[in-house]
């Protein structure tokens, strides 16, 4: 169970957009001891050096104390209204992940970066960076969508799935029918005909999360 140093230290952490990696780095500690300070830490000796890193009173951080800090507040205002941080995940690296994982602490090493958008989303929602064209010329290499695991997909929207290799794939989602046992039978359809149609009934696959935002990269000149 998270402590109070715990929680106010992952508050500063995501306050400041930073990941426990990121953090660990700049402070000269591991990932994994930022994410044991988080979990069960009662303070370091490096807790200045983390408040400084996080932009956030040294006081508050180490016994809550005073006011977070001017510097936080700062931070805060710097989002606008009604949005929020999100953590940008490669393809294959999304893919992987459960539906109970705390995508928002996007703290894992090959985390890409952050993106700021609406806060309508679920708490798990993260955006992924597309690494294929299967579903050109609408979504292409390099884009970013917005996934949330939480939201039911209906048919014709776009879904981040996983196939019976755990390989992740973004496709179009299409109901058929209902198998003898009254299971849904649905198809994940790209838009590029090089791209394969996958088939519940054929293969296993895992619905992952629903896209609620594209994001377009354009090629620079």
């Amino acid at each position: 169970m998270s402590t109070d140093f715990g929680q106010r230290l992952k508050s500063a952490r995501s306050l400041a957009g930073l990941t426990q990696a990121q953090l660990g780095r700049q402070a000269g500690m591991g990932q994994s001891t930022i994410a044991d300070l988080e979990r069960s830490g009662n303070g370091t000796s490096k807790t200045a050096t983390l408040a400084s890193l996080c932009g956030v009173s040294a006081l508050w951080l180490e016994c809550g104390k005073g006011p977070m800090s001017a510097d936080a507040a700062a931070l805060q205002r710097q989002l606008p209204q009604g949005t929020r941080r999100y953590p940008l995940l490669g393809l294959q690296q999304a893919g992987g992940r459960s539906a109970e994982d705390a995508m928002g602490d996007a703290d894992d090493e090959q985390f890409l970066g952050i993106e700021v958008a609406s806060d309508n989303a679920s708490p798990r929602a993260f955006f992924v960076r597309l690494e294929d064209n299967a579903m050109a010329p609408e979504i292409r290499e390099g884009d970013r969508v917005l996934i949330d695991p939480a939201l039911t997909p209906r048919p014709g929207d776009c879904v981040l799935a996983t196939d019976c290799r755990q390989q992740s794939i973004l496709r179009k989602y299409r109901v058929r029918g209902l198998d003898k046992a009254g299971a849904e039978i649905f198809e994940l359809v790209p838009l590029n005909e090089d791209h394969p149609t996958l088939s519940s009934d054929e293969q296993a696959l895992q619905l992952r999360g629903t896209v609620v935002e594209h994001r377009r990269r354009f090629q620079a000149r």
